[in-house]
Order: structure tokens, then C-alpha cells, then sequence
């Protein structure tokens, strides 16, 4: 995310009039210079005389700078007169002209710090008086965009393009989600509650795939739990036929398969992954991975194909206390793989440009939950389960 600047340019130009000598056979003793032309960064010399005897030319006054540039200097002063002659170039001979006027100094740009500028100087004979300073240039306008770097006058900090990592992360091509696990007081498998060749859990539907993070209110890692279908002996609901394939890959030397729906079907493949074809109507099929560190840090990748009796899939996102419900569920591409992502190493600025807290609500690395508050009593002190 990049800063939002506000450039502003000024560009003055400066025009006098210099005037000629008379046409004309007629000689004012009195007459003044001629106005220099001010160019268009610097001011103009001053103008030709009338043949006055009493002031040079005036110095032309400069131009504004550039946008956060320096004023530029003012004009020359006019030279010391000689005598009266029409048409003459110089000016008075008692007399130097006046310096030109400064230009303004330029505008800065975003938080920076506006130009300077300087007057013209004097006139060469005895009465030329220093050109006028232009003004200072304006200051830029503060920070206003979380993530550009800059704390702003509404963050508490601001990393730049490189914030802090939430604990949990749900990816899925370019879609990035913030989670939590639901929780609750029952272990993973008697929450899953098999029976009747099916899960029960209360988030099964018909032609729906659900996956989840689950928690344990009694321990600190958390068990991946997934399940497709419904059952039709409870709910009176047919599942069509199905067919799914499913791997789970990238699981840490602790993950385990805690459940499968039926017996064998979902197993460990390899050291890192495990999976499963299932083939089934009128019930669920599915399983669970435990063992996953929580705080720690892992890399799962889900690869999904349902072939029949299925039209969504969806990931559920827990409510940060131990209730067994979900707050937030995100509908998945059933064509594209999903990553969930644990980060266990803490950080000190979010992407939202809040400082993490344990005691805040947020699930933050380094944390195991956070219901809000810091006491005890609660099941969760400190951020870290109660036993």
C-alpha cells in the first residue's frame, strides 16, 4: 500500500512592463527607469531609462518555484543613470534601482518541508533598497493510508508492507482470511460425535463440505476437522450420491489422525500428508487430523475434488471462546486448493495498523486464546487455557 501524496504546483510568472524612451523630442529632467521583464525563474534586469535623472530601472520580480524547490532570487537591480537623454539605457544618476521581489518558495510534497526563497539584491548607486523575500513554501500533507509506512494521526503503529502475521491464516489464491478455531469443552472425536455411519456435529448439510480448526478447551493444539454431507437417519435429509477425493499435505511431525468417518478410509500417506476417496450416500463421510502446535508454525495445503453429489464448500471460522459455534464462514472454490497457515513467531504491528495485545479479542501469534481479557477464572489467562 503506498502513501497518498498531495502535490501542489505553483508557477508565478512575474511580468513588468519596461518602457522605452519617449518617441518624442521632449525630456522630463524627472523620469524614473523602465520596469524589468521578469523572466520565468529568475527576475528580470531593470528596464531602460527614460532619461530621469533620480532612479534607476526596477528590478523584475523572479517566479515561483518549482513545487517543493527553493524560491528563486529576484531581479538585478537597474544600473546607475547617466544623464537625461531621451532614449537613454541607464538610469538616474543619483540612484540605484530597486532589487526585484523573491519568488514564493515552492509547495512540499507529502510530509515534507516547504521551499525557501530569496529577495533580489540591491541597486548599484546609493538609493537601491534589497528586493522583497518571496514567502516560505507550504508544508506537505501528513500520512493519511494504513500501510504506507508512516504512522498517521488515527494508527498506533504502521509496518509498511511487511505487518505482522495473524496466528491463524486461511488462504486461497490470491484471498487472505484472518481465523479462529472453533472451541469448545469436548474432546475433537466427542464432538464429531460418530454415530449412525455419520458426524454429527451441527454444521453437516445437504451436498455441503465443511473444514474447520478445532480446539479443545483443555489443550493447547488443534485438530483439523472436516466432513461431507448429512446424515438421513437424524435428519430426514437424502445426501446424494458422492464422490471425493482429499489430501491433506505439509502436516508437522505431531499431526495425527485422530478420526476417520469410516474405517481406514482416511489414512497417513506419507510422512506429511494424508487422504482419502470416499464413495457414499445418505450419510457423511470425513475425519480428523490432531496434533497441530498451537502457538507453532505450520503450512497445510487441502486439495479437494468433488466429483458428485456435492455444490459447496465452505470453511467455518470460530467466535474465540468456547461455545462450538462459528461467526464467520467463507465459501471456498471447489476447483482451487486452500492453505491453512499457523504463525507462531509474535510481531509487533498488525496489517490494520493496531498494536497485537494479549487481552484484545484478536488470536495473535504467540498466543493460544484470547477472550478479551487478561484475568484468570476464565478458562483463559494470560492467553494461554486454564486446565
Amino acid at each position: 500500500m503506498g502513501s497518498r501524496s498531495f502535490a501542489v504546483v505553483s508557477v508565478l510568472v512575474a511580468l513588468s512592463c519596461g518602457r522605452t524612451g519617449l518617441e518624442s523630442d521632449l525630456v522630463d529632467p524627472l523620469g524614473s527607469g523602465g520596469i524589468g521583464t521578469g523572466g520565468r525563474r529568475t527576475g528580470g534586469t531593470g528596464g531602460t531609462s527614460v532619461g530621469g535623472s533620480l532612479s534607476g530601472g526596477q528590478g523584475g520580480s523572479a517566479a515561483s518555484s518549482a513545487t517543493g524547490g527553493s524560491g528563486d532570487a529576484g531581479g538585478a537591480s537597474g544600473t546607475t543613470g547617466g544623464g537625461g537623454a531621451v532614449g537613454g539605457s541607464q538610469g538616474g544618476a543619483l540612484g540605484g534601482g530597486n532589487g526585484g521581489a523573491g519568488g514564493n518558495g515552492g509547495t512540499g510534497g507529502s510530509s515534507a518541508t516547504g521551499g525557501v526563497s530569496s529577495g533580489g539584491t540591491s541597486g548599484a548607486g546609493m538609493s537601491g533598497m534589497a528586493g522583497i523575500s518571496g514567502l516560505g513554501g507550504m508544508a506537505g500533507m501528513p500520512s493519511l493510508e494504513c500501510g504506507d509506512g508512516i504512522v498517521g494521526p488515527e494508527e498506533m503503529c504502521d509496518a509498511g508492507a511487511e505487518p505482522s502475521p495473524p496466528a491463524l491464516e486461511l488462504r486461497q489464491g490470491d484471498l487472505r482470511f484472518e481465523v479462529l478455531p472453533i472451541q469448545g469443552p469436548d474432546s475433537p472425536t466427542a464432538f464429531y460425535d460418530y454415530r449412525s455411519a455419520s458426524s454429527h456435529t451441527g454444521f453437516e448439510a445437504v451436498g455441503a463440505s465443511r473444514i474447520y480448526l478445532y480446539r479443545w478447551s483443555l489443550e493447547q493444539a488443534l485438530s483439523l476437522v472436516f466432513h461431507h454431507g448429512i446424515d438421513e437417519d437424524e435428519s430426514g435429509l437424502v445426501q446424494p450420491e458422492s464422490h471425493i477425493i482429499f489430501e491433506v499435505s505439509g502436516l508437522p511431525t505431531t499431526g495425527v489422525v485422530v478420526l476417520s468417518d469410516e474405517r481406514a478410509e482416511f489414512a497417513r500417506t506419507s510422512g506429511t500428508a494424508a487422504g482419502a476417496e470416499w464413495e457414499f450416500r445418505e450419510n457423511t463421510d470425513g475425519g480428523i487430523v490432531g496434533g497441530l502446535p498451537l502457538p507453532g508454525t505450520w503450512h497445510l495445503t487441502v486439495n479437494a475434488q468433488f466429483l458428485a453429489g456435492f455444490y459447496e464448500w465452505t470453511f467455518l471460522s470460530g467466535t474465540g471462546v468456547a461455545d462450538e459455534s462459528a461467526s464467520a464462514t467463507h465459501l471456498l472454490d471447489m476447483s482451487q486448493p486452500i492453505e491453512i497457515v499457523s504463525n507462531g513467531e509474535p510481531g509487533s504491528c498488525r496489517a490494520d495498523c493496531t498494536v497485537p495485545t494479549c487481552g484484545d479479542g484478536r488470536l495473535d501469534p504467540g498466543e493460544v486464546c484470547d477472550d478479551g481479557n487478561a484475568a484468570s477464572g476464565d478458562g483463559c489467562s494470560a492467553c494461554f487455557p486454564e486446565f
